[in-house]
C-alpha cells in the first residue's frame, strides 16, 4: 500500500504543526503529541492486511506476547539455566519453554488478528478517532503527562488527517 508515504508525511507536518502552535510546552509533552500525532496518521491502517502499520504491531505483539509467555512459563518451571552446559536437562527445557511460548503467542496474534474488521470498516470512522484519543488521554494522564488533554487532542487530528485524506486520494 503506497498511501503509507502519504499518511506518513501529513503526520511528520501536524507533528510541525503541533511544535510551532505549542512551543511553550515542556518538551516531552512536546514529544508525546507529536508521537501521537505521526501514530494517529498511520494507525487507521491496522485495518489492511498488508499494511506497515499492521505488520508493526504484529510484530510488537508477538514479541510482547513471547517475552510475557516465556518468562511466565520459565518461572512456573523454576528454569534457571548454566549456559556452560548447553547439552543440560535445563537447556532442553527452556528450549522447550521457548518452543511452547513462540505457538502460544502466534495462536493469540492470530486470534487478534481475526477481530480487526475490514479495510475502511469501523475503524476508518470518526468515532475510532474518538476512540484513539481517549486512550491517549488515559496512557498520558497515566505516565504522568501535565498536558494530557493536549497530547490526545493532537492524537485526534492525526488520526483524523488519515480519514480525510482517504476520502481526498
Amino acid at each position: 500500500m503506497g498511501n503509507w508515504i502519504v499518511h506518513s508525511i501529513i503526520g511528520i507536518l501536524l507533528g510541525i504543526l503541533c511544535i510551532l502552535t505549542n512551543s511553550g510546552m515542556e518538551q516531552n509533552v512536546l514529544f508525546a503529541a507529536v508521537v501521537a500525532t505521526v501514530l494517529g496518521s498511520l494507525i487507521p491502517d491496522i485495518d489492511h492486511k498488508k499494511s506497515k502499520i499492521r505488520n508493526f504491531f504484529r510484530w510488537l505483539t508477538i514479541i510482547a506476547l513471547l517475552i510475557i509467555i516465556y518468562l511466565t512459563l520459565s518461572n512456573y518451571f523454576k528454569i534457571s539455566v548454566d549456559i556452560s552446559s548447553i547439552l543440560s536437562k535445563d537447556t532442553a527445557v527452556l528450549f522447550l519453554v521457548f518452543a511452547i511460548s513462540v505457538f502460544i503467542a502466534s495462536v493469540i496474534t492470530s486470534f487478534i488478528e481475526s477481530l480487526i474488521p475490514k479495510h475502511r470498516g469501523p475503524i476508518h470512522r470518526i468515532f475510532a478517532s474518538l476512540m484513539y484519543s481517549f486512550l491517549v488521554f488515559a496512557a498520558a494522564s497515566f505516565f504522568g503527562f501535565s498536558e494530557a488533554m493536549i497530547i490526545a487532542f493532537w492524537g485526534f487530528v492525526g488520526y483524523l488527517s488519515h480519514i480525510f485524506m482517504d476520502i481526498l486520494i
